[in-house]
Formats: structure tokens, sequence, C-alpha cells
């Protein structure tokens, strides 16, 4: 992933443990986000994308998966049910 990608939101729950954030960390399933920037640490990475109101937000890279990712995951869902359904 590099900045200018887009990603899709797979972990929308606040993480937060201050409910006064969870508005400013707003994050929605199944929606494509734009990384601003990436930082690259031992245990995790995290991107700065815009959230649904508007701000910049810092999270973890583990939240996202990448759009070619996503589509994948759903065709590979379509072509299940097709299966279930031939039989």
């Amino acid at each position: 992933m590099k900045v200018g990608d887009i990603v899709i939101c797979i972990d929308s729950a606040d993480h937060s443990s201050d409910p006064l954030l969870f508005h400013s960390r707003r994050l929605t399933y199944g929606k494509e986000y734009t990384i601003k920037r990436i930082d690259n640490y031992k245990l995790n990475s995290s991107i700065s994308i815009t959230n649904d109101i508007g701000m910049t937000g810092i999270y973890n890279l583990n939240r996202f998966v990448t759009l070619s990712k996503w589509r994948e995951e759903r065709l590979n869902e379509l072509m299940s049910l097709k299966d279930t359904r031939d039989f």
C-alpha cells in the first residue's frame, strides 16, 4: 500500500476507550477511504485517512483491506452463492 491508494474499512468498531472520541473517529464498514499517510512500526502499521466527519485520523492498518482484495472477496462470496444454488 502507498499514499493515495484506496482502502476499504473492514472494522468500523470504536476502539477508543474515551466515549467522547467516538464521533471524531467514526468509520463505516465497506466504505472507501484514501490513504494520506502511512506509519510503519515494529508491532503494527497505521494510516492517516479522512474519516466520516471530515477529520483526519490515524487508524490501525488492520482495519482496512485494499480495494482489489475487497473486490476479490466479494466475487468469491458471489461465486459461492452461485455454487450453492446449482444443487
